[in-house]
């Protein structure tokens, strides 16, 4: 069997991104010390290719506007010194303030910890690529024989519901394009597609480096990563045969990383398959 891989051509235009992320501190009823699980979120954040940072100070909606207000910056305030303590150059911070009460859509007394926390807005320097041009080259890959020795996965093995992460089947940062080491591993889960006509697959998609909602796809500038990176896996899949009615796709953002490993981890760009039907 020959498969046909889908591969965009670059052009020579270039984009420039200037990719932001939010991460949050949160705080204990009516304080601003920085909780010991708060400040280990600062402790691995790292300060490579930031060029700002902003710091916006919040509450919940009980007391007064004026107490709320001065309670909101020094969370913020603290959070710079913070910053200070580690060394980061001050001129990297280029506000520190207090915006009073956050208002939360439901004022469920569970969710008022939402409110208390200092939102640190982080710019990155611009990055430039090339733009991925429209235009697809298909490269042949000659699939007679087994790719791996053993299939990524036993269909007689896994049961409904079941969610699998396919090893090593990684992206370029920022990117929804595989690595070329994972290329190969489309088409064990294409050969395990075709040979099982009843499997029906949710392609979920992960990223890594961000700690709040998903990342800018650095191809196409929009804030849908992990979206983009599900659906490639799903697009080439139809493309090379499967009927789309045995697939869909999603993504997580970054609300789902892996356990026990750093948030920049490349294992977090990943997708994971879970079976639907079989």
């Amino acid at each position: 069997m020959r498969l046909l891989f889908f591969i965009s051509l670059f052009t020579s235009s270039i984009l420039t991104f200037s990719q932001k992320d939010t991460l949050q501190i949160f705080f204990d009823f009516n304080e601003f010390t920085i909780k010991a699980e708060e400040k280990s979120k600062l402790d691995i954040l790292s300060l490579n290719n930031i060029v700002q940072i902003d710091l916006q100070g919040y509450t919940d909606f009980l007391g007064s506007d004026a107490y709320n207000y001065k309670l909101s910056q020094e969370r913020s305030n603290t959070v710079k010194s913070y910053f200070l303590q580690k060394n980061i150059n001050p001129k990297l911070i280029k506000s520190c303030i207090g915006k009073g009460k956050f208002k939360l859509l439901n004022k469920i007394d569970s969710l008022r910890y939402l409110s208390r926390k200092v939102d640190i807005l982080l710019t990155y320097k611009k990055t430039e690529i090339k733009k991925e041009s429209k235009a697809m080259e298909e490269v042949i890959v000659d699939t007679s024989t087994s790719i791996n020795k053993t299939p990524i996965f036993d269909v007689d093995k896994v049961e409904i519901g079941d969610k699998l992460v396919i090893d090593k089947l990684y992206f370029i940062g920022g990117r929804h394009f595989l690595l070329p080491k994972s290329k190969h591993l489309l088409g064990d889960l294409l050969k395990i597609m075709k040979e099982n006509p009843k499997l029906k697959i949710e392609v979920q998609g992960h990223i890594c480096c961000v700690y709040n909602g998903d990342g800018d796809d650095l191809d196409t500038g929009e804030r849908n990563l992990s979206v983009a990176r599900a659906k490639a896996i799903c697009d080439f899949l139809i493309k090379n045969g499967i009927d789309a009615s045995r697939l869909s796709y999603r993504g997580f953002g970054s609300s789902k990383r892996l356990p026990n490993i750093s948030i920049f981890d490349s294992k977090n760009r990943r997708v994971e398959i879970l079976i639907l039907d079989k």
